[in-house]
């Protein structure tokens, strides 16, 4: 495998192609992630018109509300797999030299759905586009960086650090988050049953459509994690005694992981991206 140094590294992650699928995975994963969003509030929605008891228009609107959940969780699982591929693609592209990491018709599908989402975010993507992680929006131009010259397999772990080193970063924003979250929830939930009483289909309702969203997000959270205790693993065994095998299973993670719909939250990359990225230049 003919693999590249960290000079072609950084001048391939930059060229146009390269960038757009870049700038379109973003756009993806926000997507997904603001589609989560809408799936918890249609279930909480539902949970609550189940407090209004079992008239028959309460009975349909939970429904309702119940099938959007599914369609918005449907969207957002869409979503991410495409954000995810585009990802990969990118990878592949830039620190394997792989064009042809899907078939031909899967990079075209991908191809098709970065110009249809850029062609919808056409000012915002004319910024990000030339700009790289310190400004402002933060952009996607240097993506990888290198403090100093890298040969070949020992840039592309080099990558894979910056990868391992950013998402502690905001897995650890994000579980703070959720824990507040997850607190409130709790909270509103024991004082919002002890003051209310429920009928069966309604007892039945607002338990079951919010439970199997927490069981089904909570499997997501506890699989990403595994995924990156494999992840650290990988890393420190490729880091003592290098190879490409290790390197390519270690990449292996990495992409499935991005498949999982956790979300990093935006507003949070956001404000944290020019910090962060200014302090990993610092490393």
């Amino acid at each position: 495998m003919n693999l590249p140094d960290s000079t072609e590294i950084k001048k391939r992650q930059n060229e146009e192609e390269n960038i757009m699928m870049q700038c379109a995975s973003g756009y993806y994963f926000n997507i997904g992630e603001r589609t989560n969003y809408i799936c918890w509030v249609f279930c909480f929605l539902s949970a609550a018109i189940s407090f209004k008891g079992d008239q028959i228009f309460g009975v349909i609107a939970m429904l309702a509300l119940d099938i959007l959940t599914i369609v918005a969780g449907y969207i957002m699982t869409w979503s991410v797999k495409i954000a995810a591929d585009l990802r990969e693609l990118f990878d592949a592209r830039v620190l394997f030299n792989n064009n042809e990491a899907f078939d031909s018709l899967k990079r075209q599908y991908l191809k098709e759905k970065a110009l249809r989402i850029i062609s919808v975010h056409k000012d915002h993507y004319e910024k990000i586009s030339k700009t790289n992680g310190e400004s402002n929006p933060p952009g996607k131009m240097d993506w990888y960086t290198f403090n100093k010259d890298f040969s070949p397999i020992y840039s592309q772990l080099e990558c894979q650090r910056q990868n391992k080193w950013w998402n502690k970063k905001m897995v650890k924003i994000r579980k703070i988050i959720l824990v507040i979250i997850l607190v409130t929830l709790v909270g509103t939930g024991i004082i919002v049953f002890s003051k209310v009483t429920l009928s069966a289909i309604g007892l039945i309702n607002a338990f079951g459509i919010v439970m199997f969203r927490v069981h089904e997000r909570m499997r997501s959270h506890f699989k990403y994690h595994d995924t990156s205790v494999s992840i650290d693993t990988l890393y420190e065994s490729a880091s003592k005694n290098i190879s490409i095998e290790k390197i390519e299973n270690l990449q292996k993670y990495i992409n499935e992981r991005r498949h999982l719909p956790v979300f990093e939250m935006n507003i949070v990359h956001r404000l944290s991206a020019t910090k962060y990225t200014k302090l990993y230049n610092q490393i």
